[in-house]
């Protein structure tokens, strides 16, 4: 546990910084003047704090120094700083970048102290090892599942803090690679930078869960503004994954980028810009996002939107590629007449059952079904309809009290014992939909 202290009783021309940690002999002064504070600092880590000092700043000084409290694991997410920025990285690679309990409450507290701070201007939230965010780590959930109320409480208020851009700074995303399920509550605020790569997938269902915190809500929200209807029934039912241009068209994405773009200039150009400039209100952010991703692909055009081949004769004909995902014809015929919140999971499976036979993409969307155990796909559905008429704020606490109850039921207890074992689990037909019992799925739902 760190303690941070400011020193208010000084010079507006001096901030005095105190930090204290548990470690033996780590602790550290530090001074930072200026006459437009920060540009200077002055770091005394090699000199543990004097027990006079130590003594005079918790007794004296303490009338003039306010307390705030936070806790930090460097083994799950490092900070950084550069000048107002804040940047927060969650490294948990063998998890997938996933959230247990510790870790949500972390990235919540490091939020909330941030919106806090008038000395910082933004926040940049990123990940490593090629996945930005796995939601709710399942994993831990398996092995704590007593505990799922408190996981999924903590869980739904870091996604609210993080999605309510009235609620402090602008928090800006950088998004390189994956992003399954409720991730999508860090990633898809009102500033989200993706790379080509970056994928986005809702596999809950296939898990013997439902989609937590606002993701259904907001794949309802994406599903309205877009011409492609079912596509939120499509992708929390079958945890099918779109790519980075499909987050980009539904509205999952703001920005996008070539791979391997550095990350280090965006931050160079957001730490420049002022508390003003960075307001959530205003628009010098949003351009300034613009113009460094609109400047990247311009630059690698070429080698991203055609590709080059060469005719019987030897002459290079240039082909344009066709990256129009889940837009492509045959695949967006299959999302809006097999899915959709007015169609059951009953509907949906005997319609891509009839397309089966002479579309790839409707049978691929059918073996997924048959991978889902059938209450988690039913009590989707149903949470997928219902959220998309309530509140953001509503639809969340929904997600979250449906997600607590149906993770101590059988179907998730079923899919860990196959992943202990090693086994895979039988496959849904259209019979287990039916014969679902419709009492255990409106006890999922009761108030």
């Amino acid at each position: 546990r760190n303690h941070l202290f400011c020193a208010r009783a000084v010079p507006p021309s001096v901030l005095l910084l105190v930090e204290f940690r548990d470690e033996p002999g780590s602790q550290t002064l530090e001074e930072v003047t200026s006459e437009t504070p920060p540009t200077k600092t002055y770091s005394y880590a090699s000199a543990p704090l004097s027990s006079e000092i130590s003594e005079w700043l918790v007794g004296e000084a303490s009338f003039f120094c306010e307390p705030v409290e936070y806790f930090y694991e460097p083994t799950k997410c490092l900070d950084e700083e550069l000048a107002g920025l804040r940047i927060l990285q969650i490294s948990r690679e063998d998890e997938m970048n996933s959230l247990d309990f510790d870790v949500a409450k972390e990235i919540h507290n490091w939020v909330s102290v941030w919106n806090k701070n008038t000395a910082v201007t933004g926040i940049v939230l990123r990940g490593t090892g090629g996945v930005y965010c796995g939601g709710a780590d399942l994993d831990w959930l398996a092995e704590n599942r007593d505990l799922a109320p408190e996981l999924y409480s903590a869980l739904g208020e870091l996604y609210r803090t993080m999605l309510d851009s009235s609620s402090g700074k602008p928090i800006v995303s950088l998004v390189d690679g994956d992003v399954n399920g409720s991730g999508l509550g860090l990633s898809g605020g009102r500033y989200s930078v993706v790379t080509d790569s970056a994928r986005f997938s809702v596999p809950e269902a296939s898990l013997g869960l439902v989609p937590d915190g606002p993701v259904l809500k907001m794949l309802a929200e994406c599903e309205a503004r877009s011409s492609l209807k079912g596509v939120a029934a499509y992708l929390s039912l079958t945890g099918c994954a779109v790519t980075s241009d499909d987050m980009m068209r539904l509205g999952l994405a703001t920005h996008q980028v070539p791979d391997n773009t550095s990350a280090t200039e965006l931050l160079r150009h957001l730490a420049s810009l002022s508390a003003a400039d960075m307001d959530s209100q205003g628009a010098t952010l949003e351009n300034t996002l613009g113009l460094y991703c609109e400047w990247h692909n311009d630059k690698a055009l070429d080698a991203v939107a055609r590709s080059v081949i060469t005719d019987s004769t030897g002459v290079e004909i240039c082909e344009a590629q066709d990256d129009s995902g889940l837009w492509s014809e045959e695949k967006s015929d299959v999302v809006s007449g097999c899915f959709g919140f007015e169609t059951s999971v009953e509907e949906s499976w005997a319609r891509l059952e009839e397309r089966a036979p002479s579309n790839p993409f409707a049978a691929s969307a059918l073996a997924a079904l048959a991978a889902s155990p059938a209450l988690s796909l039913v009590a989707t559905h149903r949470l997928a309809k219902e959220c998309s008429v309530l509140s953001p704020v509503v639809a969340s606490s929904l997600a979250q009290r449906v997600a607590t109850r149906i993770s101590a039921a059988e179907p998730f207890g079923k899919v860990i014992e196959h992943a202990a074992q090693g086994t895979m689990q039988p496959l849904t037909t259209r019979g287990d939909i039916a014969a679902v019992d419709t009492d255990l799925v409106t006890a999922l739902f009761e108030p």
